[in-house]
Parts: C-alpha cells; structure tokens; sequence
C-alpha cells in the first residue's frame, strides 16, 4: 500500500514540456490516475516512462483508458479499455486495434489473439485482420496454432488452424497437427 501511494504521488509529479524527451525505457509502463483515496470517481489509466538524463516520472500516454495492461514487447501492443470496450494500442498511444471488442485475450506466440464481437468469437492479428473469422460461440487455444471450436457452451467436433485448415473429428485433428510438426 505505501508503494502504491509513493508511485501514485511520483507520477503525480509528473512533467510536460513541448520538446520532445528522451525516454529510458523502451516501452512505457501502466499508470493509474492519481485521485484522493476517498474519490467515488472511476479509475484512469496511462502510460508513463522515465526521463533519460534526471530519471523523472514522465506521462507517455494520458490518463485515457478505463484499464491498461503491459506492453507485450514481442508484438509492442498494449491492450486497453476504452468505452468499455477492448483495443491494442503502440507506445504513442495510437490505437493500432481499434476499442471495438468486448474481449481480448493476450497475443499468443503465433502473433494472433482470440477476441469477442457482440457473441462471437474469432482469432485476429496484430493489425486487426481475421485470421480465424468471429462466427463462433467460443473457442480454445490449443497448441502450434490449433483452436477447438465450440457451439451451444460444448465442444463442436471442430478444429481450426490459423492457416484455415479444419479438422472434424479429434483423431483428425491430431494426424493433422502431426503432418504440420513433422513438414517443419
């Protein structure tokens, strides 16, 4: 609690200028708005970053987003809540993804995250493209790049690849995956 309270009032103290600033960090941390304890009003999220020479508190990106996760450094996208809905944005604070999805998941290894749209569920890239189409009901990420499909809250005999390729029964799916290992 006494760290939360020092880091709140650090960033409280946080500078602007009209130059541009050399930043230490590479990508810029989450930070939460700072407001009195006994405030009613809504949590706010930026971003901030450390000033290369003095190392002081410097906010990268406003106090915008209703949450803010970490930079996921192997794709640089951040996912953030906005309107109450999800987006990714780049260390500028430029959406990249759009807030549009009522879901997000992290970016996997393969680049791609599973997102939710009204009651669907798909699989999109870094720049926002359907990888997997959102039609399902829901989905499971799987491994090398397999999701098991369901329908109705159950699993639907139904496998898909990021490249497209389904499989419609469970021994399928595995030759399928193991075919895919061995052309590597």
């Amino acid at each position: 609690m006494k760290r939360t309270f020092i880091l709140i009032m650090a960033i409280a103290g946080t500078f602007f200028c009209s130059e541009a600033v050399k930043l230490r960090m590479d990508y810029p941390e989450p930070a939460l708005m700072p407001q009195p304890i006994e405030s009613m009003a809504p949590a706010r999220w930026g971003y901030f970053n450390l000033t290369a020479d003095e190392g002081k508190f410097y906010l990268q990106i406003g106090y915008q987003f209703e949450n803010a996760d970490p930079f996921n450094r192997r794709v640089g996208l951040a996912r953030v809540e906005q309107g109450g809905k999800i987006g990714f944005i780049e260390k500028t604070g430029t959406f990249v993804i759009p807030a549009i999805y009522d879901y997000a998941g992290g970016f996997s290894e393969n680049n791609v995250c599973v997102v939710r749209l009204d009651d669907y569920v798909g699989v999109i890239d870094v720049n926002g493209n359907a990888v997997i189409p959102l039609k399902y009901d829901g989905m499971e990420e799987l491994t090398d790049g397999w999701y098991e499909i369901w329908e109705d809250g159950e699993p639907a005999n139904l496998w898909i690849n990021l490249q497209g390729k389904e499989a419609h029964s469970f021994s399928d799916y595995l030759r399928m995956r193991e075919e895919e290992r061995q052309s590597r």
